[in-house]
């Protein structure tokens, strides 16, 4: 009998896939319906905040005085991405798999949380906020598939 022998991950990248990607497990029909990924409470957060975020003192010093119109605009920029990328959700997990299409959403939207929070100018913030966008259409569509 041959002895059994280990086996090695092919990439560094696919050991720290292994080790440190856990994405927690979606509600079953028997499950309480209280239960929420934290995954699905990010996008929640963010659309609830940023509208008195761009209203406070220190939003107006860096980024200037808002219109009504570029407040609105700041606000909603997440959304409009996040609808179109979620059309191509399904097909990049059924691709690559539903766990790394999540975790690949999830990385694209902590990309854009990066340059969001990281921005020093207004069209910066805007484009943070539509690769966050991005990013969650493509996490959120694959976890409520």
């Amino acid at each position: 009998m041959a002895p059994t022998t280990k086996i090695r991950p092919t990439s560094n990248v696919n050991l720290l896939w292994r080790c440190f990607v856990r994405v927690p497990p979606l509600p079953t029909p028997s499950s309480p319906p209280t239960f929420t990924p934290p995954l699905l409470i990010l996008p929640r957060l963010d659309t609830g905040t940023i509208g008195p975020l761009t209203t406070m003192p220190q939003f107006a010093t860096t980024f200037g005085s808002l219109s009504s119109t570029v407040h609105g605009l700041v606000v909603s920029t997440i959304l409009i991405p996040a609808a179109l990328s979620s059309f191509f959700g399904g097909h990049l997990a059924n691709k690559v798999g539903r766990l790394r299409g999540i975790a690949l959403g999830a990385a694209v939207f902590g990309i854009g949380a990066a340059v969001e929070a990281s921005s020093v100018k207004l069209g910066m913030l805007i484009a943070g906020r539509v690769v966050k966008g991005i990013g969650e259409g493509l996490f959120l569509s694959t976890c409520v598939v």
